[in-house]
């Protein structure tokens, strides 16, 4: 049986290293990116099944989700589960969580990240 494939583009070491843990506790191989560019250049050379991105991440998270759909558009229409992972303040909009889905996210959980989170995550998005 194939282990699922995440990239986790996350700039919190230890953020990182908790959701990872739960990622491998479920047998996925976690491929971790610190900054929004490292995840580009991860994504560029590796096939992966679900991206975990940290909305607040430096360089831009909405950039590298942008660029990753571009991509697929333009390489094999292939819709890559996108997932933020958001823990900025989200104020009294009316539905903070619009601009996540109009850039090309398929869903947002807040941080911390639980087990539950990952059991909906995977169940939504692979099982």
């Amino acid at each position: 049986m194939r282990k699922i494939s995440i990239l986790l583009a996350e700039d919190n070491d230890i953020a990182a290293m908790a959701i990872s843990f739960m990622l491998e506790k479920k047998f996925c191989t976690v491929n971790r990116a610190a900054n929004s560019h490292a995840a580009w250049e991860k994504y560029q050379h590796n096939y992966y099944d679900l991206i975990l991105i940290n909305t607040m991440l430096p360089e831009s998270s909405i950039e590298l989700t942008r660029k990753i759909r571009k991509a697929e558009a333009e390489i094999n229409g292939r819709m890559t589960p996108i997932v933020g992972i958001y823990s900025e303040l989200l104020g009294e909009e009316k539905n903070p969580y619009r601009k996540y889905f109009c850039i090309g996210m398929n869903d947002v959980y807040p941080q911390p990240i639980t087990y539950q989170h990952i059991n909906s995550i995977l169940e939504k998005y692979l099982l």
